[in-house]
C-alpha cells in the first residue's frame, strides 16, 4: 500500500469533482439551454422540411419526456407557392420499438396530434406527400408510422378558419367544410411494398362505424403499381375528401358524396376493380363538361348494385340512375 501526499489527494479529489459533478452539470445545462434557443427550432423545422419535401415552420419545440418531441404551432406549406397545407397547434412524436414482426425496421414513429386544419384546396400537394411516402422517397423510408388525431377539419387559410363548432361560407373551389373525429392512421413498409391506412368518423353523423381508406404500393409487379380500398359502411362521405387519396372523384361536383365500397388496382391500361354503393349529389354539368355534345345540368343519384371497370371503361354494371 503506497502513501499519497495530502496535496496530491486534494488535487485528485478536485479533479474527480470536476469530471463527475461539475462537467456533467454544465453539459446538461448547456444542452438544455441550446434546446431553448431560436436556432434549435429553426434547425428542427429545416430537418422536417428536408424529410417531407415541404416548407415547415414551428412556433415552439419542447421535450416533455426522454425521447419525446412536442411541436407547437406546426405548419406545412407548399415549397413553390407558399400555400399553407396543414396547421396543427400541438403534435407529439416519439420513436418506439415496434411489436415483433410488425415493422421491417424494428421501430415505429408514434404521432399524437390535437386539432388539425388542412386546406381543402391543397389536397393535391398532400396527396403527393403520401405518394412519396409509399414510394419510400421521404427521410424515413423504412420507418412505420402510427398516428392519432383528435379532430381534422378543412379550412381555407386564405381566409380565417371558423372557431371549433362554428360555421363558414363555402371555400373557394371546394365544397362545404368537413370535419373528422377519431382519426387513426398507419403507414407500414414491407419488402414487397408499403401501405397507408386511415380510419375516421365524420363529425355530426350518428353512425358508430369508421370509414376506411387504404392505399398500397405493390412492388412485386413490374412496374410497381398502386392499389386502393375505400369502405364507408353506411356513411355518405364527401367525394372531395376521398379525393385526397383518389384522383378523379373531385370531378363529380362539390356536393357529391359516396357511400359503399370501392376496390381497384393499377394496371398497364389504367385502374381496374369493383364498385358497389351509391353516388349522391353528382353534378351532371361538372361530370360531363365537354365530354358529350349536349349540356347536362342538375344533380343525379346513382345506385350501383355491382360494377366492374378496367382499362378506362366500365366492363359491366347493374344499378339505377335518378336525375
Amino acid at each position: 500500500m503506497f502513501q499519497v501526499h495530502d496535496r496530491t489527494r486534494r488535487r485528485l479529489a478536485f479533479t474527480a469533482f470536476l469530471l463527475l459533478a461539475v462537467l456533467p452539470t454544465v453539459s446538461l445545462l448547456a444542452f438544455g439551454l441550446a434546446r431553448k434557443l431560436p436556432g434549435h427550432v429553426r434547425r428542427e423545422a429545416a430537418r422536417l422540411g428536408t424529410h417531407l419535401g415541404l416548407d415547415v415552420s414551428i412556433s415552439g419545440l419542447g421535450h416533455p419526456r426522454p425521447g419525446v418531441i412536442l411541436y407547437r404551432g406546426l405548419r406545412l406549406a407548399d415549397p413553390e407557392t407558399g400555400q399553407i397545407l396543414l396547421e396543427c397547434e400541438r403534435l407529439e412524436a416519439r420513436f418506439r420499438k415496434a411489436p415483433d414482426g410488425e415493422s421491417r425496421s424494428g421501430r415505429e414513429l408514434v404521432v399524437t396530434a390535437g386539432q388539425t386544419s388542412v386546406d381543402a384546396d391543397g389536397l393535391d400537394s398532400l396527396r403527393g406527400l403520401l405518394d412519396r411516402v409509399l414510394r419510400r422517397q421521404t427521410g424515413w423510408p423504412e420507418t412505420d408510422v402510427r398516428a392519432t388525431v383528435t379532430a381534422v377539419r378543412s379550412c381555407g387559410f386564405s381566409r380565417s378558419c371558423p372557431p371549433e363548432g362554428g360555421t363558414t361560407n363555402s371555400l373557394a373551389g371546394s365544397a362545404k367544410p368537413w370535419s373528422l373525429t377519431d382519426v387513426e392512421g398507419r403507414i407500414r413498409t414491407f419488402s414487397a411494398g408499403a401501405s397507408a391506412e386511415l380510419r375516421f368518423r365524420l363529425a355530426g353523423t350518428q353512425r358508430p362505424e369508421a370509414v376506411l381508406v387504404r392505399l398500397a404500393r405493390n412492388r412485386e409487379v413490374r412496374p410497381p403499381a398502386n392499389e386502393f380500398t375505400i369502405d364507408t359502411g353506411a356513411v355518405a362521405v364527401p367525394c372531395e375528401l376521398l379525393a385526397l387519396g383518389l384522383t378523379g372523384l373531385e370531378g363529380l361536383g362539390a356536393e357529391s358524396r359516396f357511400r359503399g365500397s370501392l376496390r381497384a388496382s393499377e394496371s398497364a391500361g389504367g385502374y381496374r376493380g369493383e364498385l358497389a354503393g351509391q353516388l349522391l349529389g353528382v353534378d351532371l354539368e361538372a361530370l360531363t363538361g365537354e365530354r358529350v355534345g349536349h349540356l347536362l345540368t342538375g344533380t343525379a343519384e346513382l345506385s350501383i348494385e355491382s360494377a366492374r371497370f378496367g382499362e378506362g371503361r366500365v366492363v359491366d354494371a347493374v344499378g339505377t340512375l335518378c336525375a
